[in-house]
Order: structure tokens, then C-alpha cells, then sequence
């Protein structure tokens, strides 16, 4: 019988995606569901949109190959984690509801974009507190927060997913009526149960966004402060801490630039939430 070549690669697609262990003794933590680590990491170095230069983004390799190293550090698979060097909107869509859909409950998905980031006004329904919606910068067109919220709410899968972008007017991407008023500190929400009686996300989601909407940060051409900052916490070897202590010490960091990040966790579960950042299992 031919063995067709789609079948085998499909059947390498479906290799778990943790660090396999050396055979042991069976134990009871052994017999848990073993959970799997998924990555998307996007770096925008270069976009045909008018009003963009490149020159702020080009070190956007460097930073998703810094993201990719902490990935490892933590037991991510290589193959496991997905790179997009300057994509189309709908190349990172695809790439997006791809790498959701294959998720299992408690497998720990990382998506990470770097590149511009901007505001237009709200489109459709007027849903936006400010009237503006937030959109990422992609290589032909601007990627509208709405259409990603559209994805995130079309998974029914109770997974873990980290969403982190480094941009401009990055307090809210994946679609949310945040209130940005007091713009000189870090916002941070932890409003868990009431957002998720009055929203569709099933995902178990956490956000953390380089600045809040309205605002800017900066890069050079060799690394992002925000990125370098996300680095250079985890590179402390005292640093044993949740997300929330995590996002404290990104924002005292930062303090001295006057950039403010945003962590939301109005759809995280508090278990999530008390991880340790990066961590699958």
C-alpha cells in the first residue's frame, strides 16, 4: 500500500509539542494530560502602507528570535513554534485560526506580533468607548482589532493563550472597551468573572501590550524596549513570579522611558493568572 506524503506530514503535525521526558517510574503527575506549547511569533520589518516608516521596525527579526529563545528556555518544541517575517493581513489570520484550532484544554498557545500599530475610526457598529479602533500594521493593509476578536471568539476550546504585541496603540488589539483616562501608569484589569458573563471569549486569554491606545514606545534598530524588557526581567535569575509580578517589574522597568504597558486579564482564570510566565506545564 502507498503511503501518501500529505498523510505522513499531517500525522508529524499531531507530535506533541512538550519537551519529552526521559522514561520513568509511572506517578500520579505523570498520569495528568500531558499539555502542549504552541507558537506564532510575527515581526513586521517592512509594510507598503504609506505613513510607516521601516526604519523603526527593523529589528524585528532580532526580537521574535529573542521571544523564540525564551520559548525554548521553556520547553517549547522548535517545531512547534511558527515565525512570519512581514506577512499579509490574511496570512496572519490564517496563521491565527490554524494554530487555535488545533489547541487542546490547558495547552499554552504564545502569539507575539512586532511592528506598528495604530488607530482608525471605529468601523461597523460603534463599539469602541474612544470611537477608535485599534489595528496592527501588516505588510498590504491594516489589520482591524475587530476581525481578531472575531477569531479568538470562534474557538470554544478552554486553552491558555498569552497575547503580546509590541506596537503603538497596543492597550487593546484583541478588541476591548478599555478605559485609557489615566495615561501615566501601567492599567491593568482583573475584572475575571464579570467579562466573562458579558463576552463570547471561551479561550482562557491573557493580554500584555507594549503601551495603552493612544500612546506610543520605542525601538531602535536593533531590539524594542518592550521587548528587550520582556528578555531581560525573565534573564533575572531571582525572578520566580506570577504574570501579575511578571507585568510589575516589565512596567518599573519602563517607568523611566514614560511608556506604560497594559496587561488585561478580564479573560483569565485566576489559575492562569498565578503561573509562572511561559511555563506549559
Amino acid at each position: 500500500m502507498k503511503t501518501n506524503f500529505y498523510t505522513i506530514l499531517f500525522s508529524l503535525s499531531l507530535i506533541s509539542c512538550a519537551k519529552t521526558k526521559k522514561q520513568e517510574e509511572p506517578t500520579l503527575e505523570m498520569a495528568l494530560p500531558q499539555k502542549n506549547g504552541y507558537a506564532l511569533l510575527i515581526g513586521m520589518a517592512k509594510t507598503d502602507l504609506p505613513g510607516y516608516s521601516n526604519v523603526f521596525t527593523r529589528s524585528a527579526r532580532y526580537n521574535i528570535e529573542a521571544m523564540e529563545k525564551i520559548l525554548l528556555k521553556n520547553e517549547f518544541e522548535k517545531q512547534c513554534i511558527t515565525k512570519l517575517h512581514s506577512p499579509t493581513a490574511d496570512v496572519i489570520k490564517l496563521e491565527l485560526q490554524s494554530q487555535l484550532t488545533k489547541l487542546k484544554e490547558d495547552d499554552l498557545f504564545v502569539f507575539y506580533f512586532f511592528g506598528h500599530g495604530d488607530q482608525i475610526p471605529d468601523t461597523g457598529i460603534q463599539d469602541e468607548k474612544d470611537y477608535q479602533d485599534e489595528v496592527l500594521i501588516t505588510a498590504d493593509r491594516k489589520l482591524v482589532d475587530d476581525e481578531i476578536y472575531e477569531i479568538l471568539t470562534s474557538i470554544k476550546t478552554r486553552a491558555r493563550v498569552l497575547f503580546i504585541v509590541d506596537a503603538c496603540n497596543s492597550g487593546s488589539v484583541y478588541k476591548l472597551n478599555l478605559n485609557f483616562s489615566q495615561r501615566f501608569q501601567p492599567a491593568y484589569s482583573i475584572d475575571y468573572f464579570e467579562s466573562k458573563q458579558a463576552n463570547e471569549m471561551e479561550l482562557d486569554f491573557l493580554y500584555l501590550g507594549a503601551t495603552q491606545d493612544g500612546n506610543y514606545t520605542t525601538a531602535s534598530a536593533s531590539t524594542s524596549l518592550f521587548t528587550s524588557t520582556i528578555e531581560s526581567v525573565l534573564k533575572d535569575k531571582s525572578f520566580q513570579g506570577s504574570y501579575v509580578d511578571y507585568f510589575n517589574n516589565i512596567s518599573q522597568a519602563m517607568r523611566h522611558k514614560k511608556i506604560f504597558p497594559t496587561l488585561y486579564t478580564g479573560y483569565t482564570s485566576p489559575q492562569f493568572l498565578n503561573q509562572q510566565p511561559f511555563k506549559i506545564n
